[in-house]
């Protein structure tokens, strides 16, 4: 019974000191500030990364927190989040495309400049290493980068393409390429539609 009761108030003592230094280990809104304006500004890749970390915890900490500086780190992590988005299809990380292009959209749902990205992220996967893991993806993104864009949801810069027509022609083209396995009669028509725009 006596080993029974030391075990119990030394597990009560542990769990004590845990809860403790957890708690010693919060970061204040002023430490986050400082370490993310101290880490932002350096030129070191793995310090950015490490700002936009600390910013994200920042966000979800203080959720309502609306002032100046707090602006300030949630563009920082919106600007860094959507660099990271573009870099990762840049060197062709297609997983990282897609992680991050669908952590954007869960914030911004019609954002069509992602969502055309990720259509062509799936199709250009598919050309580079024969990498067929984003085909359902890339086939939903290329029919919603066409609603988006029919009802006047039109991205300030199409990248990778020239315009809205080239986008139009490529994500016809897209989805019929992903659908011939399964409606050679859809894909037929889609493929149809991508010849009737101004495209290479």
């Amino acid at each position: 019974m006596k080993k029974l009761l030391i075990f119990v108030v030394l597990t009560c003592l542990t769990t004590l000191i845990s809860i403790t230094a957890f708690a010693q280990k919060q970061k204040s809104k002023d430490e986050y500030l400082k370490e993310i304006a101290t880490l932002s500004n350096t030129k070191v890749p793995e310090d950015a990364e490490k700002a936009y970390q600390l910013a994200k915890e920042f966000i979800v900490r203080f959720p309502k927190e609306n002032n100046e500086n707090a602006k300030k780190i949630k563009d920082f992590a919106k600007r860094y989040r959507t660099g990271s988005f573009y870099k990762a299809y840049e060197t062709k990380k297609f997983a990282d495309l897609f992680t991050i292009g669908k952590e954007i959209l869960v914030d911004e749902p019609e954002n069509t400049a992602v969502v055309l990205l990720l259509a062509y992220g799936g199709y250009d996967a598919m050309l580079q290493s024969k990498d067929q893991s984003f085909v359902e993806e890339s086939l939903k993104y290329s029919k919603l980068t066409i609603e988006l864009m029919d009802k006047g949801n039109v991205p300030t810069d199409y990248f990778p393409f020239a315009n809205q027509q080239e986008t139009s022609a490529w994500m016809y083209y897209i989805s019929g390429i992903f659908t011939v396995q399964k409606d050679l009669k859809e894909a037929a028509g889609r493929f149809y539609k991508s010849t009737l725009y101004e495209s290479k």
